[in-house]
């Protein structure tokens, strides 16, 4: 099949109903943060918001989808400590794009600059909620084991178990038509106490109007007459 043509037939399939890919997710560890370089290709802009208990340290919710993991040193200002009962929720733009988001990635980013009883060790549950307001667990309360010695920033890298996703070009979808992520059910440092998260990346594509997805399918269907004439 035509390359457009398959694009079409899997845009097709997300206008038709929202679902979920098989995932896999990828912990790493360092303790020189210039080892994680933010992505700046395909970011869902999104509105952050909480629930439950409150945010520790900076308390400000903007920065855990700014674009930085702010400062190296152990200062609190760039820092959210989250708690076991905190909820953090990415909720998309559905006005401007009502049939929701294809997502294709998720990383979040913790960090410490001292081995500060385990405040980068991550680990949570994460819940969609889709354009026609049915929702899904996307993945079960799963925790990573920090390394030893004790890596003082971690990162966790969610992607389509197809091997395409959040650290290469974007391309393998892990579920469409989503309107909102939920972070919850958090770990706590060891021996209690908040994980320092500073970053949360979404990565995806908007679901096209079927007026888009009918044009998309008429150019694959030329490009694919022009080849046969070939």
């Amino acid at each position: 099949m035509n390359k457009n043509l398959r694009l079409a037939a899997l845009l097709l399939a997300g206008l038709a109903t929202s679902s979920l890919a098989a995932i896999t997710t990828t912990p790493t560890g360092t303790n020189d943060p210039s080892d994680f370089p933010l992505t700046t290709s395909n970011l869902l802009l999104s509105t952050v918001s909480s629930g439950g208990a409150p945010l520790d340290w900076s308390g400000d919710l903007t920065l855990l989808n700014d674009g930085s993991l702010g400062t190296t040193g152990v200062s609190t200002t760039y820092v959210n400590g989250i708690n076991a009962d905190t909820t953090i929720t990415f909720t998309f733009d559905t006005v401007s794009n009502p049939n929701g988001y294809n997502i294709t990635g998720i990383q979040s980013y913790a960090g410490w600059e001292t081995d500060a009883g385990g405040r980068s060790n991550q680990g949570y549950a994460i819940g969609l909620t889709f354009v026609d307001n049915t929702t899904a667990t996307l993945l079960d309360k799963t925790s990573w084991a920090n390394s030893d010695p004790v890596d003082f920033w971690t990162r966790v890298v969610i992607a389509n178990s197809s091997g395409n996703g959040a650290l290469d070009n974007g391309s393998g979808v892990v579920a469409t038509g989503v309107k909102a992520i939920t972070f919850f059910g958090f770990d706590e440092a060891t021996p209690k106490g908040p994980v320092g998260y500073r970053e949360f990346q979404i990565e995806g594509t908007v679901v096209p109007e079927p007026a888009a997805l009918g044009l998309l399918v008429g150019l694959g269907g030329l490009a694919l007459r022009a080849r046969r004439r070939r």
